[in-house]
């Protein structure tokens, strides 16, 4: 155990220090360390110890390609334990801008974690994705690929005004409609709670355009009792 906190402790260190003091190789290979120790089951101690906030630094950098995607491998890790949610929040823009930044790993990963904070129950993350037009717009996004995991995401930031504007604004209720009319189960019952959520001023006309009461009606005539109270 002495000998982990002190190979925490070191790469922390080492991914706080100026780039002009640390070699990118030095660094990816502290990230890396980070990654496997949190695999490995030290997810909390990795957080306590600044490991988020060390690995958030390494994205977006020029000339940190190989570090910035075993930084994305070990925040994606990180984000299965929910007191690492507050750090990864702050470091909220350049999740998104990597999530946004084309195909491959480190945007996946990117992704994915956006989905584990949408969904982990840290009430200041939450909000802070929900006051995030940029991560509302990103989920969005998604749900033309992504169904299922894209819609639970909107659907834990529907109690913000906020998250409910920038759906409507992204051009979401008509993603939403579509995916209220696909093949998942899971993922239609989703988008009808969202789509009822929308349903009221001031975006009940953005959801009535849409083709949103149909699939409102719809849900409510197979009598699912939560779409109908919503």
């Amino acid at each position: 155990m002495a000998a982990e906190t002190d190979a925490i402790s070191a790469c922390v260190f080492a991914l706080g220090q100026p780039a002009c003091d640390v070699d990118a190789e030095v660094r990816a290979a502290a990230a890396s360390t980070l990654t496997c120790v949190a695999n490995a089951g030290s997810r909390a101690e990795v957080s306590e110890a600044g490991g988020v906030e060390a690995l958030l630094s390494l994205l977006g950098k020029e000339g940190e390609e190989g570090g910035e995607l075993h930084a994305m491998r070990g925040l994606r890790s990180l984000a299965e334990y929910s007191g690492s949610h507050a750090a990864l929040a702050g470091g909220l823009a350049a999740l998104v801008a990597r999530a946004g930044s084309g195909e491959g790993e480190a945007p996946q990963a990117a992704i994915g974690t956006l989905h584990k904070l949408s969904t982990g129950g840290d009430a200041a993350a939450v909000a802070t994705l929900a006051s995030s037009s940029a991560a509302v717009a990103l989920l969005v996004d998604q749900l033309s690929c992504e169904p299922r995991p894209a819609v639970r995401s909107l659907r834990h930031l529907c109690d913000h005004a906020e998250a409910l504007a920038a759906i409507v604004e992204s051009g979401g209720v008509s993603s939403l409609v579509d995916v209220a009319r696909g093949d998942d189960k899971m993922a239609r019952r989703d988008a009808a709670l969202l789509l009822s959520r929308l349903s009221s001023p001031p975006h009940s006309e953005a959801v009535a355009t849409s083709g949103g009461v149909e699939v409102l009606l719809a849900a409510v005539q197979i009598g699912d009792a939560e779409v109908t109270a919503a």
